[in-house]
């Protein structure tokens, strides 16, 4: 009975479309976060309340040449951000089909969730089967999932002067074809039979990985005399001393700046200074 009601639900959304009131944007410019290489240009927002209108949604962006498809966003940026996690699997002709989304809120490495059994792998992905209700094991980080009694809402939509008309996705992230320009929200909703209504709302950047300086001994940004007290201290081998006498004197603004990355940062608008704290990591560590 409840399949009927969101089949029901599925076919109504498509025809009619549904939109969402505006969302806080400020257009591709706000977009920290870039991931891979290409002319064409699209955004991914992840809304884990997507039934609120005051909490805030994380944004990436996206580049590509030729064809690419919703799944392949989905799954380049997971792989890139070593803070956000998703567990996916296979529904039917859903193609893939997302259970939950995750994020390591306070960076610290040790994203995990209470349901036995699931682990995400080096890509941030964890493949399994359907369920609803795990939680973060750490309460400081961002998980939601469902699929019986829970969902996430896939929309996609277009942006004109900092707002965005959200609409249902006709398609879902496995056959959904990405056009150059495009707003693609992945927002979750707690309600069963669906209603289709949730989007991305007050959408901040995610950070940029910030690049480890070679020296910086005590991971102030900075290799100066504190990273000579930290090494001698801290019985540290040799080599991190010859690091620092290289390095001496540089901060991390100027070593970024001397490596080439793919993730390309652009200017942003003042609210993405909100996400100031969030520090990031270059690589994902192994998941417990």
């Amino acid at each position: 009975m409840r399949a009927r009601k969101l089949e029901a639900a599925v076919i109504y959304a498509l025809l009619v479309g549904v939109a969402s009131p505006p969302a806080c944007a400020s257009g591709f410019a706000s977009i920290e976060y870039w991931v891979g290489q290409g002319s064409n240009e699209a955004a991914l927002a992840i809304d884990w309340d997507g039934d609120s209108t005051s909490d805030t949604a994380l944004v990436w962006g996206y580049r590509w040449d030729g064809d690419a498809l919703g799944e392949q966003m989905l799954r380049d940026i997971v792989a890139a951000d070593s803070r956000l996690f998703a567990r996916v699997g296979s529904i039917g002709s859903f193609g893939l089909a997302v259970f939950g989304l995750g994020y390591d809120d306070n960076d610290d490495g040790q994203f995990a969730i209470d349901q036995p059994g699931v682990f995400f792998g080096p890509d941030g992905l964890a493949v399994t089967g359907p369920d609803d209700g795990g939680e973060a094991i750490d309460s400081a980080d961002r998980y939601r999932e469902g699929w019986f009694e829970y969902y996430w809402h896939y929309g996609s939509g277009s942006e004109s002067n900092g707002v965005i008309a959200w609409q249902t996705s006709q398609t879902g992230l496995a056959t959904s074809v990405l056009v150059d320009g495009q707003w693609n929200s992945l927002a979750f909703a707690s309600a069963i039979p669906a209603s289709f209504t949730e989007f991305a709302e007050n959408l901040l950047p995610a950070q940029p990985p910030t690049v480890a300086l070679p020296g910086d001994l005590n991971s102030d940004g900075r290799v100066d005399a504190a990273d000579y007290t930290a090494w001698r201290d801290g019985a540290a081998p040799i080599a991190d001393y010859l690091l620092w006498k290289q390095h001496f004197g540089q901060s991390s603004a100027g070593a970024a700046a001397s490596h080439a990355e793919s993730v390309v940062p652009e200017p942003h608008a003042a609210c993405v200074l909100l996400l100031a704290a969030f520090a990031v990591r270059a690589r994902r560590p192994p998941q417990r």
